[in-house]
């Protein structure tokens, strides 16, 4: 009788080990060592939760702090997937294939044990795990959403990518001198022709990294807006208020400009509407008509012309066009930010014909 009991039992047992605002090791068939899971300091098994699947870094192991540190801990199962090597992303079928099956796996088992939404699983990752995000938004179906970090699009795939049939968020970030900038970019204009509401947001003055201090504020106000939709709405008011102040404050009007419009794209700007919108294009247009702002926004549009052709395909026969197109930008204004941006590009485009055996110098 009482080993019969103990069978009964056994389920809610397992269950009890869950508790929030702590961590658990998960196995499942088809990983290649156990994912770790963080339940939120909220969680309760009174409601299903949304979940986020975060990929490491070349050399990472299983991680849950970075999506962490932008929930505050709150408000998503975050799920930190093992990494199969660790070597550098190496894109093939089969690795998505059986990513996508490990997924699954560990998505059905929290949904039965910690009530995990599986309407609402998102999937992140940074450098080769953004890579690996970006494959599984394009291919995965049923994803509500993820982050690709530090990463991009793949150009030629195994498949045609998926249109999504419900609504879907997507987050690309990337700094602004990464090598990976062209590829988030055309992330971020693929998954938008693929139905996806996204955000993208280049993190200025960052190389291959987080910004400095490990928080993209833009990652951590869509991760808000994901989690608690127009209930964050007050806390969106005070801390546009707040940065507004601060933005209109920069004495030099370049820079005051260049985070005007950064302003504009954040995911509390957007949510708050028209009266915001209305404030941003006011103060844009008021300071083009100062002569040195209206020159370096003309130099800017010549980048992002290049920029466009860059990533139509990414392919060598591209590289040689645009990488003259670099240089000549960054001649004509050396001392300009854009001249800088420029002359950054042409340098990585450089570098990438280093690696070429009998590449261009």
């Amino acid at each position: 009788m009482r080993i019969v009991l103990l069978f009964v039992l056994w389920p809610f047992l397992a269950a009890a080990e869950w508790r929030a605002g702590a961590g658990h090791p998960v196995q499942t068939p088809h990983l290649p060592k156990p994912a770790r899971v963080f339940l939120p300091e909220n969680w309760t098994a009174s409601q299903a939760w949304p979940a986020i699947f975060f990929y490491p870094w070349t050399g990472g192991q299983p991680d849950v702090a970075m999506m962490r540190a932008h929930t505050g801990g709150r408000d998503f199962i975050i799920v930190g997937m093992p990494p199969r090597d660790d070597a550098p992303f190496t894109y093939t079928p089969e690795a998505v294939s059986i990513e996508q099956l490990a997924l699954r796996e560990v998505r059905d088992k929290l949904a039965a044990e910690v009530r995990l939404d599986a309407g609402r699983v998102f999937v992140a990752g940074f450098s080769k795990g953004g890579w690996l995000a970006a494959l599984l938004l394009a291919h995965e179906p049923g994803l509500a959403g993820g982050c690709v970090l530090g990463g991009g699009w793949v150009h030629r795939q195994h498949a045609v990518p998926r249109k999504f049939r419900a609504a879907a968020y997507v987050y690309v970030g990337c700094g602004r001198l990464d090598g990976n900038f062209a590829p988030s970019l055309r992330a971020s204009r693929e998954f938008a022709e693929l139905g996806a509401r996204v955000t993208f947001d280049p993190w200025p003055e960052t190389a291959h990294a987080l910004p400095k201090g490990g928080i993209a504020a833009g990652l951590s106000q869509w991760l808000a807006l994901i989690a608690r939709g127009a209930a964050v709405r007050d806390d969106a008011a005070r801390w546009a208020e707040e940065d507004w102040k601060r933005v209109t404050a920069l004495a030099d009007p370049l820079a005051q400009w260049d985070e005007v419009r950064r302003f504009g794209t954040r995911p509390f700007t957007r949510m708050l509407g028209v009266e915001w919108s209305g404030r941003v294009e006011s103060k844009l247009a008021e300071l083009l008509r100062l002569p040195a702002v209206a020159a370096e926004a003309a130099l800017d549009r010549e980048l992002a012309a290049i920029h466009d052709r860059e990533i139509q395909d990414m392919n060598a026969k591209t590289l040689e066009i645009v990488g003259p197109r670099y240089e000549e930008l960054a001649r004509r204004a050396p001392g300009s930010p854009t001249g800088r941006l420029a002359q950054h590009h042409a340098d990585l485009i450089k570098s990438l014909w280093a690696t070429v055996p009998g590449g261009k110098r």
